[in-house]
């Protein structure tokens, strides 16, 4: 078709120079060689800026394209536990080599908070094989390591590693409320080998190398004319890395050669005469069928890009060269047409559910947002399936994946026109809805998750789920979509929190609750590093014969502004972002040394407790911490007593378990902490691998309510039949102390005897008693 084109173009171009070489003249054939060679060779130049911008292009899209990636694992919430448990069921089923080739990358690196590699996945997708020792993960290692030391650092740009190019995009990991400082960071890469510089040279019909250089003094731009038929441009690739950079060079194709001779030719030998007189006759012929026609081909395709019902122009109905290049163009556009939808799809439409994505959602509301007024309302609603993963573990991911599409299905049914609904990723949906108040979107939340409640079909089962929705409204609290999305992704949280399958609106109270939570965690690091917290004892009571028994240690954090910060708040918060083990080992630690110093000042040893998290036996070493405490501290394990929350035996598994039973066998005293407040049946007591059972304060100060003292009753019986050790907390007044006393209750802790103390108080305290003994 091309060269059809050209032949013909080129035997009208004949006629015409041969017409102007009779007429020419000596002036025309100085002033046409100089002009004409320079116009070639500025063509020439535009073609090959223009051939190395589109590769540079292709290379810029497929890098955002990885970094949009990237950016999506690392909110993922799962990427963010991962990096707290590191554990291997994780790794199979999210960082296999599937997910790497459906992702499209070689290599995929978590990096924890201390910049240490904590899993590293490199596939060759040539011979199909994981490469275990990879040289080219050790060279973004030590890149990272040394460039980006800070905490907030992300980074996204080109290296080269052997002379290959490699695509890189890291984003830092957030905690799963995206909040505080980043738990570490993830780190895509896509190698550009050999096979992706033949597909780059198929696509564009041209030859590509990829050399590293060193201290480059050159410009980004530069063409080397290698002969008649071939030159090559040189441009640069900046990298990461400021000491090096990568030279691009694209071998090309030069004009046609005849076609150039021919034309010089021709308009050397151009008579001034002829020029003047053929101009005339061919400027109203080629005026209405050649010039108007190509400027009106121009000028539309200028407009191309503004205008979204675009169309060629018919040029006439003659079948001539213009006609086969507008025919031709046409077909060009209508590819290009095709890849911009592909494009876009990618980046607005969700490929399972069709719905549009987090892009296209967080897009309409910015645009609602600048046009809203006072008069109107704007919500968005974060929708997420409770337990979900129950699907996919019970009837498979085809299934899973049938049943998303099932409930992307409702939700459009039930929004309509009232706004719009995108999925943002796995079970989680954004929906935004505008106009209605408080009460409807209350009421339209409410059918949300009714629906969930029903059975759905789905392929050949019947499955049902419960949802949680949080709620915010466009407000002070959220004024652009990257605030409300966090904040109804707060207010979904704490709906979770609460017990799932409801909803919750974000309001003053959750707000003030999250800016004390990040205010308490943004100083919770440097709490354990400058040792700001201390321990306090409040003694355990024989209420019979009034002495002490024991001891049980309670951490105090009293911070240098903000003052005394309960428990209650901040080891939640410490559970939550992974600090609970070097809280907990502290408190350990500091509980051994000072219980041993009151032991050596009176003569006399006694038990003392002390409270441990779930997560502490999560990676096995509380043995060692238990082991290497008591024997700094020279101490008996008998003395030593861990509490373990009621809640916490509930949901244990079979490998804690075995943790409890190993600390037992040393010698270790077990007991059950807050009993009442679990939800465990009285019936359930006996299987629980516990030594002592502690009653919840709130039972002890429910005493003078009737069903309250019966349910005491029966578990004071009961755990006294089984032979366990009943310690009763918060006894405050002397009608709590006779009815434990009544029900063979002996052992209490609580104000009513003595307040928590520091250790020195404790000391003096038992000093006194000691001299009263005697």
């Amino acid at each position: 078709m091309k060269s059809k084109l050209f032949q013909s173009i080129k035997s009208k171009l004949i006629i015409i120079m041969i017409t102007f070489f009779i007429f020419s003249t000596s002036i025309i054939f100085f002033t046409t060689k100089y002009f004409s060679n320079q116009e070639i060779k500025n063509l020439e130049l535009s073609e090959a800026s223009n051939q190395l911008d589109k590769v540079k292009a292709l290379i810029s899209f497929e890098l955002y394209h990885l970094h949009r990636v990237v950016g999506d694992w690392s909110y993922w919430d799962d990427s963010a536990l991962f990096i707290n448990d590191q554990n291997q069921a994780y790794i199979d089923e999210n960082l296999s080599i599937e997910t790497l080739e459906n992702l499209n990358i070689d290599m995929m690196l978590y990096m924890d908070e201390s910049h240490q590699l904590i899993h590293m996945t490199h596939y060759d997708f040539e011979s199909r094989t994981q490469i275990e020792n990879s040289e080219v993960a050790e060279r973004i290692i030590v890149f990272h390591e040394q460039g980006f030391e800070g905490e907030h650092q992300e980074y996204l740009g080109l290296l080269q590693f052997d002379g290959k190019l490699m695509l890189i995009a890291s984003r830092y990991i957030l905690p799963t409320d995206l909040s505080g400082l980043p738990l570490g960071h993830l780190i895509f890469v896509r190698i550009y080998d050999d096979a992706e510089l033949e597909l780059i040279e198929d696509i564009f019909g041209f030859k590509v190398n990829l050399v590293p250089i060193f201290e480059l003094k050159q410009s980004d731009f530069e063409v080397q004319f290698i002969n008649q038929n071939e030159m090559i441009v040189y441009g640069t690739l900046d990298t990461l890395d400021q000491d090096e950079s990568l030279l691009l060079s694209l071998t090309l194709n030069r004009l046609d050669a005849s076609i150039v001779q021919f034309l010089n030719q021709a308009l050397y030998y151009s008579l001034a005469l002829s020029a003047f007189i053929l101009s005339l006759i061919l400027f109203s012929v080629l005026k209405n069928h050649f010039t108007d026609r190509i400027e009106l081909l121009v000028n539309t395709l200028k407009n191309y890009q503004n205008d979204t019902d675009f169309k060629l122009p018919t040029l006439l109905n003659s079948k001539d060269e213009i006609h086969e290049l507008t025919h031709e163009i046409s077909s060009i556009i209508n590819q290009i047409n095709r890849k911009n939808k592909h494009i876009y799809e990618l980046a607005y439409i969700d490929p399972l559910t069709g719905l549009d994505n987090r892009n296209k959602l967080y897009d309409y509301l910015a645009n609602k947002i600048d046009s809203i007024d006072s008069s109107k309302t704007l919500w968005l609603l974060h929708f997420d399936i409770d337990y979900f993963a129950h699907v996919n573990t019970h009837y498979g991911f085809e299934i899973g994946n049938l049943y998303i599409k099932k409930i992307a299905s409702i939700l459009e049914t039930t929004i309509q026109d009232l706004g719009m609904v995108a999925r943002l990723y796995a079970d989680q949906f954004l929906i935004s809805v505008e106009g209605i108040s408080l009460e409807e979107v209350v009421l339209l939340a409410q059918q949300l998750i009714d629906k969930m409640n029903l059975d759905q079909d789905v392929g050949d089962f019947k499955i049902s789920s419960h949802a949680s929705i949080g709620i915010v409204q466009y407000s002070n609290f959220a004024s652009t979509p990257d605030e409300m999305g966090q904040r109804a992704y707060e207010a979904l949280v704490h709906a979770e929190k609460l017990g799932r399958n409801q909803f919750y609106v974000y309001d003053e109270q959750l707000n003030q609750k999250i800016q004390k939570h990040t205010k308490i965690f943004s100083h919770l690091k440097s709490a354990i590093k400058y040792n700001e917290f201390h321990l306090v004892y409040q003694p355990q009571i024989d209420m019979t014969t009034k002495k002490i028994i024991g001891f049980e240690a309670l951490i105090r954090w009293v911070h240098p502004q903000m003052g005394f910060i309960s428990p209650l708040e901040f080891i939640e918060i410490a559970e939550s972002q992974g600090y609970i083990n070097q809280i907990g080992q502290w408190v350990l630690n500091t509980a051994c040394e000072e219980m041993s110093t009151l032991f050596k000042r009176i003569g006399q040893t006694l038990p003392f407790s002390v409270n441990v998290s779930g997560n502490q036996f999560k990676n096995g070493k509380i043995l060692e911490q238990v082991d290497e405490a008591l024997a700094m501290m020279n101490l008996s394990p008998e003395l030593l007593e861990l509490e373990i929350t009621e809640s916490t035996f509930i949901n244990w598994g079979k490998d804690e378990l075995f943790i409890l039973d190993q600390l037992k066998s040393k010698g270790v005293v077990i007991s059950m902490d807050d009993f009442g407040t679990g939800y465990s049946s009285l019936s359930q007591i006996h299987d629980m691998p516990c030594d002592i059972v502690k009653i919840d304060s709130k039972f002890i100060w429910g005493i003078g309510n009737q069903k309250t003292e019966r349910i005491l009753s029966h578990v004071l019986k009961l755990t006294k039949e089984l032979g366990m050790t009943v310690i009763a907390e918060g006894v405050e007044t002397d009608l709590h102390e006779a009815f434990l006393i009544k029900h063979h209750c002996r052992l209490a802790q609580g104000y009513y005897y003595y307040k928590p103390m520091k250790i020195d108080a404790i000391i003096n305290l038992m000093e006194e008693i000691k001299k009263t003994d005697i």
